[in-house]
């Protein structure tokens, strides 16, 4: 076993992992990954009794981010199932809810017209017909 790792893919290794998956350990959960001093931003060192600490206090702390990430797969897979089938009931739901919305909107048409056409029918019974104006004769002069 080596003392010191000096790269991603050594650390990555090291821990059984991608090494995609340990940079991003390092920036999200602090992963003890050292930078020495150099002109080179890539550079990489760790200690694999930092490592193995760092590790350990990653999966005995119970609420931690790392232990939510590494849950068993079946608890995974029963929780999607679950979420599954509420997705589907709420889909149902919402197919129904557009139908009564649909019917609704009909019978809201359908009163208006109802109440058009009373309106109409109310406002030309009371409107009284107008009777013509007398006419007045005058005397045509011959």
């Amino acid at each position: 076993m080596p003392n010191v790792l000096t790269s991603w893919k050594e650390i990555a290794h090291y821990l059984g992992k991608g090494v995609r998956t340990v940079q991003r350990w390092e920036a999200e959960f602090g992963l003890p990954v050292r930078r020495p001093k150099s002109k080179s931003h890539h550079a990489v060192l760790a200690l694999p009794e930092e490592l193995d600490a760092w590790v350990r206090s990653q999966t005995t702390d119970r609420g931690s981010q790392l232990d939510n990430l590494l849950r068993e797969p079946s608890t995974l897979g029963a929780e999607n199932a679950t979420l599954r089938t509420e997705n589907a009931s709420l889909r149902a739901d919402i197919a129904s809810l557009r139908g009564e919305a649909t019917t609704l909107r009909r019978e809201n048409a359908s009163l208006r017209r109802q109440l058009a056409q009373a309106s109409q029918s109310q406002t030309s019974a009371s409107t009284p017909t107008p009777t013509p104006a007398p006419t007045v004769g005058f005397d045509s002069v011959a």
